[in-house]
């Protein structure tokens, strides 16, 4: 039977990552920090939110950085891959002369 062999377990969970914005693609701002972070769960559909304190800049790219390994459901389970199924960003727009 095909993939009798293997299985996909959805139980890891971004941990060690930053949220970050730029303007132009090459320079970029960390807007938050995650080390170690268990707020979201190795399970699937685990959601969060997290608050962006203090920023006052508007970026029009975001990106997610990984700086460490997933949390997982195993312990000695160590991975560097992104696994996340739906991000939602929420703030204000800023308008721009190409807006108009």
């Amino acid at each position: 039977e095909p993939g009798a062999d293997w299985v996909i377990n959805p139980c890891h969970a971004l941990a060690n990552w930053e949220f970050q914005g730029s303007n132009n693609g090459t320079a970029w701002d960390t807007l938050k920090c995650h080390a170690d972070d268990k707020m979201l769960l190795p399970a699937r559909g685990s959601v969060h939110t997290w608050a962006i304190e203090g920023c006052t800049t508007f970026y029009n790219r975001f990106r997610i950085l990984m700086t460490g390994p997933n949390q997982h459901t195993q312990p000695h389970a160590k991975f560097h891959y992104l696994m996340l199924s739906g991000m939602e960003i929420y703030g204000f727009v800023e308008k721009t002369p190409w807006m108009e």
